[in-house]
């Protein structure tokens, strides 16, 4: 099964080249709350492997990923979330995160959903360039909602507008690719990391490969995709970002929403949990992805 959505620019923006520097496999990732609330959601050691670096590019990127504040039995949380192209009843807009983000998955107490959830597109430093966004529904995908399925840790939220605005015209949004082959090439990674030595105030990039050869072994047992990276609590449903060589994904600078400084603007994974050192897993995005876009879009 392969689908693919394409990604759009809000008015008045000027597509260009999604051009950016070829980074090394390296280090970015990110899971956080809204003001200091606290710990994110995910691991809080420090990381031993590469280390994230800033996310200082302007477009896309820079607008549709933000933080997603929420609180689990209330207690504040936080991971990364990302505007995508969706179609969704009376205007509202969508933004795609982990599953665990909105189902938490049992480690501290029972299978909590989240309660709250307030999305900040383009967060940096306690700043809210674009407002924030109230959540009206969310969704996760059938594995993780009854199993505890890694490999589909993911999950969307559909969003309430400001007034006459929503997200998605406000910032634009990214294009999706479900079922994507597992050899990407290059993937980058952003999100908001908020335990040491990160605080959660700015969003970092990984940039690494995705080759689909067997990497480091997942503790979860689970069909995620290794990328080489360390990040912190607060990465987790942060955006991995290409543009697979498939029939259908806009390749043409021209017909491309500005988005320099990252790989592309399509999601084909979202972050989803890091048990080695110097790795990450990818939840991809398949066929259970796509049933939860429609059920909250709908």
């Amino acid at each position: 099964m392969l689908s693919i959505v394409r990604p759009t620019s809000p008015p008045g923006d000027t597509p260009a080249p999604p051009a950016g520097p070829d980074g090394a496999p390296g280090a970015t990732r990110s899971d956080a709350p809204l003001v200091a609330l606290g710990a994110g959601v995910g691991a809080a050691s420090a990381p031993l492997g590469p280390i994230a670096e800033p996310f200082e590019a302007l477009g896309l990127s820079a607008r549709a990923t933000g933080r997603l504040f929420f609180t689990v039995a209330g207690r504040p949380r936080s991971c990364t979330a990302s505007v995508v192209n969706a179609a969704s009843p009376y205007g509202t807009s969508v933004v795609i995160t982990a599953g665990h983000c909105l189902l938490s998955d049992g480690s501290d107490g029972p299978r909590t959903p989240a309660a709250n959830i307030i999305f900040v597109p383009g967060y940096r430093v306690g700043a809210e360039p674009y407002g924030r966004y109230l959540a009206q529904a969310a969704q996760v995908t059938s594995g993780w909602a009854a199993g505890l399925d890694w490999s589909n840790d993911v999950g969307f939220v559909r969003l309430a507008s400001q007034g006459l605005v929503n997200a998605q015209d406000a910032v634009g949004s990214y294009g999706m690719v479900f079922g994507a082959p597992a050899a990407l090439g290059r993937v980058d990674l952003l999100g908001y990391p908020s335990a040491p030595p990160f605080d959660g105030s700015a969003a970092r990039i990984c940039r690494g490969a995705v080759s689909g050869a067997a990497g480091p072994a997942d503790p979860a047992d689970a069909g995620s995709q290794p990328l080489p990276c360390e990040m912190t609590a607060g990465y987790s449903g942060g955006p991995g970002l290409a543009t697979p060589a498939l029939p259908g994904v806009l390749a043409d600078p021209a017909e491309l929403p500005a988005n320099s400084g990252a790989a592309g603007s399509y999601i084909v994974g979202v972050g989803s949990h890091d048990y080695r050192q110097g790795t990450v897993y990818l939840a991809p995005l398949g066929e259970q992805a796509l049933a939860a876009l429609r059920q909250v879009s709908s």
